[in-house]
């Protein structure tokens, strides 16, 4: 959604869109990565309206923050990393179920699959 609201033509709200999203990406690579490093680093799976704009305010959007976490939230209360990228939310997801489903010695054998074919395309 944030890019989307970035995208929707309404200046206020896409200016300081912009701003917070090149910031995140700017300190964090990612949008997953910000999520997890400055909006929800005990990993409890949301964030709510104070704990955002503190983060906002990090970033100097302090009066911009409500207008964004509007925008994001749709109504609701609390902010998912769905609210930030709905991609990276739906890759961990499909991540958690595939661990999720794998025993033991499987998990270890496809983690090592996956390196060494990484080393050998690298």
């Amino acid at each position: 959604r944030l890019l989307e609201l970035r995208a929707s033509g309404l200046a206020p709200m896409a200016d300081a869109s912009e701003q917070l999203l090149q910031a995140l990406l700017g300190r964090c690579g990612s949008l997953a990565a910000a999520w997890r490093r400055i909006f929800d680093p005990e990993g409890c799976g949301f964030v709510d309206r104070n704990a955002f704009t503190t983060a906002c305010a990090d970033f100097g959007l302090l009066e911009q923050a409500a207008w964004i976490f509007e925008g994001l939230a749709g109504g609701e209360e609390i902010l998912t990393l769905a609210c930030l990228d709905h991609e990276a939310a739906q890759a961990l997801r499909d991540f958690a179920n595939f661990v999720r489903c794998m025993d033991a010695d499987n998990f270890e054998g496809a983690f090592h699959d996956a390196a060494v074919g990484e080393s050998l395309a690298g």
